[in-house]
C-alpha cells in the first residue's frame, strides 16, 4: 500500500479530524473525570504534542480545552491540572506565548509545560492573604485553601501554632505545604506549596515584624520579591506615623529589588497594611505610591521635586464599594461623624513590570469558606470569627 502524503492529509483531512478530536475532548474530559471522583490525589490531563494552540488567530486547541476543563473540575472541588508537552522549540514558544496572552482575558488554573526535557513548572500561582485577628480559624483556613486551589497562603495574627495548620493543610488531596518560618518574632506566616527551589529568603535581608521578603522565581527565571506586610493600626497611629512606617517599609523592599535585579523593579506587596488605598501612606509618592490605574503607571516612574519615584498599581480600588453581592471591603468598622463603615485595609499592590502578569478576575474578596459564611446576618464582617475578611488572587509565576 503506498504510503500517504503528509502534506495532502494537513491540508485537506488535518483540520477536520483536529476539530472533531477538539469536539470530542470537550465532551468527555470532565465526565471522565467525574467518574474517579472516588479516588483520592490529583487528576492530570496530559496534551503529548501540544502544537501552538491557535487556529485563525484564536487560541484554543486540545492544550485550551484541558485548562477550561480544570478550572471547571477545581470550581467543583477537584485536585486537576494540566500539562502541555510540545518537542519542537519554535512551536513550544508559540504555545507558551499564545496561552500566556489568554491568561490576560480568562482565569486559568495551575498549567505546566514542556519541552526537551526543560519542565517550566506551574505558571500560575493563586495566593490567600487573611488577617485572622487572633482567631482561631484552623477548619476555614483549610476550607478555603481547598476550595480556592491555594498555592501560597499568607496570614497574619494567627494564634495557631505552624505545626497545626500544616498538618490541617495536609489533609487536602494533593497538597504538600511548607513554612516559610520567620526567624523572627512575627505577626505574619508564609505557607506554601511551591518548591522551595522558585520560593525562598532574598539573599543578604532579613525578617522583620512587620515585613517578610521572599525570592519567587518565575518560570521564566525572571526573580521577584513578595513581600508579606502587617502595618500599624490606624488605632495606635496618626496618618504621618503610617506615612513614615509606608516609606521605610518601601525602602526596605526596593533594597530587596536592588539584590535581585538592579534594572528593573519586580515586587508584589500583599498584606494588611491598615491604610485604605485613598490614604498618603498608600498614594504619595514616597509612601508606596500605587494608583488606582493601570494605565497611569510607568517601569520609569514619575518625577517629583527632581526625585523619581517608582509606581505600584493597587487593584483594590476595582473591589472597594458595592460591586455586585460581593463585599464592599475587607474590615468594617462603626466610628464617630467621620464613618466609612468599609475600608480596604487588606490588599496587594503590583509593581508596573508584573502587570500583564496579574488576573484582574482572579481577585476577590472572600466571605465564604463553603461551609459557613464570613459575614453576620447583617453583613459585616462577622466578629465571631475575625473582623478581616480574606482575599485570592492569582498571578503568573
Amino acid at each position: 500500500m503506498p504510503r500517504r502524503d503528509l502534506g495532502e492529509y494537513v491540508n485537506n483531512e488535518g483540520p477536520e479530524c483536529t476539530s472533531r478530536k477538539h469536539e470530542l475532548l470537550e465532551r468527555i474530559l470532565i465526565p471522565s473525570a467525574e467518574k474517579m471522583k472516588h479516588l483520592r490525589g490529583k487528576i492530570a490531563f496530559v496534551d503529548g504534542y501540544a502544537g501552538p494552540n491557535a487556529y485563525g488567530g484564536v487560541v484554543g486547541g486540545s492544550t485550551a480545552i484541558m485548562v477550561d476543563a480544570t478550572k471547571r473540575l477545581r470550581g467543583k472541588g477537584f485536585e486537576a491540572n494540566a500539562l502541555a508537552c510540545e518537542p519542537d522549540p519554535e512551536r513550544y514558544d508559540q504555545l507558551a506565548c499564545n496561552l500566556r496572552t489568554a491568561h490576560y482575558t480568562t482565569r486559568r488554573p495551575n498549567l505546566a509545560l514542556a519541552s526537551h526535557g526543560r519542565n517550566y513548572g506551574t505558571t500560575t500561582m493563586r495566593f490567600l492573604f487573611w488577617n485572622v485577628k487572633k482567631h482561631s480559624a484552623l477548619d476555614s483556613i483549610g476550607r478555603l485553601v481547598a476550595l480556592q486551589s491555594i498555592d501560597t497562603l499568607i496570614l497574619a495574627e494567627c494564634p495557631v501554632p505552624e505545626e497545626e495548620l500544616l498538618q490541617r493543610l495536609s489533609e487536602i488531596p494533593g497538597a504538600s505545604f511548607w513554612s516559610s518560618s520567620p526567624l523572627v518574632s512575627s505577626s505574619l506566616q508564609i505557607l506554601s506549596r511551591t518548591s522551595p527551589e522558585r520560593f525562598a529568603r532574598v539573599p543578604d535581608t532579613y525578617d522583620m515584624p512587620h515585613l517578610l521578603l521572599r525570592r519567587v522565581t518565575a518560570t521564566d527565571r525572571t526573580q521577584h520579591v513578595l513581600a508579606a506586610v502587617h502595618l500599624k493600626s490606624k488605632l495606635w497611629a496618626s496618618p504621618a506615623d503610617q506615612l513614615r512606617d509606608a516609606t521605610d517599609t518601601v525602602h526596605d523592599i526596593m533594597r530587596a529589588e536592588d539584590r535581585l535585579a538592579k534594572v528593573v523593579r519586580r515586587s508584589i506587596v500583599i498584606g494588611d497594611l491598615n491604610m485604605n488605598p485613598f490614604d498618603p501612606g498608600i498614594t504619595n509618592a514616597d509612601g508606596f505610591h500605587a494608583v488606582m490605574s493601570r494605565k497611569e503607571t510607568k517601569p520609569a516612574g514619575r518625577m517629583v521635586n527632581g526625585k523619581r519615584y517608582a509606581f505600584y498599581y493597587n487593584p483594590m480600588w476595582g473591589l472597594l464599594g458595592d460591586r455586585g453581592d460581593r463585599p464592599p471591603g475587607t474590615f468594617r468598622r462603626l466610628d464617630g461623624v467621620y464613618c466609612l463603615f468599609w475600608n480596604m485595609l487588606d490588599q496587594v499592590l503590583i509593581r508596573p513590570d508584573l502587570i500583564n502578569r496579574f488576573s484582574e478576575e482572579s481577585l476577590r474578596i472572600l466571605d465564604h469558606d463553603s461551609q459557613s459564611s464570613l459575614l453576620t446576618p447583617r453583613g459585616s464582617s462577622s466578629p465571631k470569627l475575625c473582623d478581616h475578611l480574606p482575599f485570592v488572587f492569582e498571578m503568573d509565576l
